[in-house]
């Protein structure tokens, strides 16, 4: 990837575009996500029941939040195909699927040209996961939402660290 410019994906397909910095599309990135799925009812209730847990002042959230069990649909049509991506030292993308069924999220390293560098599916206690030059990150949060931060030093390929950090368990 070229230092003037940036890749873009609205969550919604997967494939991710590429733009030079005067917003002109130079290229695309065709990943292996999987195609967005529509919006279900249970969707909808999950959002209710994590919206209710995150809400610190439940007086704020009996009197205000009630709106949230008027929503009888979702004013999206499908679900976002991943929670985030971001780049690594070696060039590559690191991309953060959504949760599944299973309770774990599936990470792809993938090149620029769409390869599939590695995929490997981490329990959701950890929360996210980044790479640098030298260290690999995971984040998490204990029960009193106190933050929880794994740093290990880099020994290997992206790859082989990305399989190093998911063997974590706190």
């Amino acid at each position: 990837l070229k230092d003037d410019s940036f890749v873009f994906t609205e969550g919604l397909s997967p494939v991710f575009n590429v733009y030079d910095l005067s917003g002109k599309i130079t290229g695309e990135i065709k990943t292996p996500l999987p195609e967005p799925q529509p919006v279900t009812g249970a969707d909808l209730e999950n959002w209710r029941e994590n919206y209710k847990n995150i809400v610190r002042d439940k007086e704020w959230l009996n009197s205000f939040g009630k709106v949230i069990y008027k929503y009888r649909e979702s004013i999206h049509k499908k679900k976002p195909n991943l929670s985030r991506f971001s780049s690594t030292p070696g060039g590559n993308l690191l991309i953060e699927g959504l949760k599944t069924p299973k309770n774990s999220r599936p990470y792809w390293l993938i090149d620029l040209k769409g390869n599939i560098l590695k995929s490997i599916e981490i329990p959701c206690l950890i929360s996210g996961v980044d790479i640098s030059v030298h260290f690999i990150f995971a984040w998490s949060s204990d029960d009193d939402d106190n933050p929880l931060i794994v740093c290990m030093k880099r020994k290997g390929t992206e790859a082989e660290d990305l399989v190093r950090i998911a063997g974590y368990r706190r």
